[in-house]
């Protein structure tokens, strides 16, 4: 039986995770976060600055995911030092832990696209060309993934570790501010829609496209190290995200949907190639941006 130490056991991408591998009996879960997300699993309460984390129960671990993540809702007002702490001084201090065991299982982490910071190129960018990004970048959450990705890099550490860099993660069960879950409830519910004109090109991967990675990585008897993205195979701009949510819901845009000026030029392309994640772990994104929304139909009429 593998045994997987979950962190920040309460974020999206986690509790997919988790849930994922429910009909499989082969496979322990110890959970870490601020409340118990199932109650199957062992739980220890882990809330920086509050309650650190009981580093001997990662011992016995074949894997540790670490979830936990401070200021990716923009909405959430998080104290830099905290913010500084959960996502780069935490995880460094993880991996320093277990060396110090000798820890021979794999230490999983993530990283974001937005490290890309201010940038006028519009391609897809490598793993080497995010890790040597140097346009500004615009708050402290993309600051603070940057430096964590570029500690990994510096390959000093004595642990296998995984670092994958994600695009936006999208699907049901994400805030309900976030621009997908938004625009479907607000047309569900026949409530005034406010947009802004969506240049911006952008990655969207549903998370169960994510899951599937992973679990792979968790089924695997051995997983290569290093700095990986993760992405689909195309970019889209948030204006054609926008009218393939009001396509697949069949909402023909009227008065209701009004449009607002917002000065966010600084990322005007994001994109990351993950040509070398699907060759290494055979995997590709699978579903596209339509059948992704409608996991959002299907979710609300269950």
């Amino acid at each position: 039986m593998k045994k997987i130490a979950i962190l920040g056991c309460t974020s999206f991408l986690a509790q997919k995770y988790v849930a994922f591998f429910a009909p499989y009996s082969d496979y322990e879960f110890v959970l870490f976060g601020s409340k118990p997300t199932h109650e199957t699993h062992a739980f220890y309460n882990y809330s920086l600055p509050d309650y650190p984390l009981d580093l001997a129960v990662l011992a016995s671990c074949d894997f540790v995911f670490y979830f936990s993540a401070a200021g990716v809702q923009a909405n959430v007002t998080t104290a830099n030092s905290l913010l500084y702490s959960v996502n780069v001084y935490e995880p460094i201090a993880i991996s320093q832990y277990l060396e110090t065991i000798d820890f021979k299982g794999q230490f999983i982490t993530f990283g974001s696209y937005f490290e890309m910071g201010y940038t006028t190129a519009q391609h897809y960018a490598s793993v080497k060309e995010l890790i040597h990004a140097d346009g500004q970048v615009p708050n402290h959450y993309c600051n603070s993934k940057r430096l964590l990705t570029r500690y990994i890099h510096g390959n000093i550490h004595r642990i296998n570790w995984l670092h994958f860099i994600l695009p936006t993660i999208y699907g049901p069960g994400e805030n309900k501010a976030r621009l997908v879950p938004y625009l479907v409830d607000a047309i569900q519910n026949a409530t005034p829609i406010q947009v802004t004109s969506g240049s911006q090109i952008r990655q969207y991967l549903h998370v169960d496209d994510v899951v599937h990675l992973l679990a792979k990585i968790t089924q695997s008897t051995s997983n290569p190290n290093g700095i990986f993205n993760v992405s689909t195979k195309e970019a889209f701009s948030i204006k054609h995200i926008i009218d393939t949510v009001f396509e697949t819901l069949h909402f023909v845009p009227n008065a209701a949907v009004s449009l607002i000026q917002r000065e966010d030029t600084m990322m005007s392309f994001l994109a990351i190639d993950a040509t070398e994640t699907s060759r290494v772990f055979n995997w590709n994104a699978t579903l596209s941006l339509q059948d992704g929304i409608k996991t959002y139909i299907t979710d609300v009429t269950k």
